[in-house]
């Protein structure tokens, strides 16, 4: 669970599964116009556009670019920031634990950590 109820992920789930009636299946499914949830997922290129939307509802500029996938790079390189291992990591986001993708991610992170810097410590 998250330390924040507005922002957890668990709780997030059990509300959109409850109202949608998702029991199995994708998660993350188109809801036209009309309110009606339909069974299919969504595409990256939609869950990009569902962020973009509630960005510009919120008023963030920052949201404006983003896709789905760079939902998936954020995530994989903000927990390796946070000290989370790589095949946690991966195990999570549904990389394999060699994947060379989930490597960029990490890679971005870990270049400015101390432990893997080998500028650290070393008087530069």
């Amino acid at each position: 669970r998250g330390s924040n109820p507005a922002t957890c992920p668990a709780i997030a789930w059990m509300r959109w599964s409850q109202t949608a009636g998702v029991t199995s299946g994708s998660a993350l499914r188109r809801v036209d116009r009309y309110g009606h949830v339909h069974e299919g997922g969504l595409s990256a290129a939609a869950v990009g556009d569902v962020v973009r939307r509630a960005g510009r509802r919120a008023g963030d500029a920052d949201l404006a670019d983003l896709t789905g996938h760079s939902l998936r790079a954020g995530y994989a390189t903000a927990a390796r920031q946070a000290g989370h291992d790589v095949i946690a990591i991966a195990r999570v986001g549904g990389w394999q634990p060699n994947s060379d993708e989930l490597a960029k991610y990490v890679r971005v992170a870990d270049q400015w950590s101390p432990q893997d810097n080998a500028t650290s410590g070393i008087g530069l």
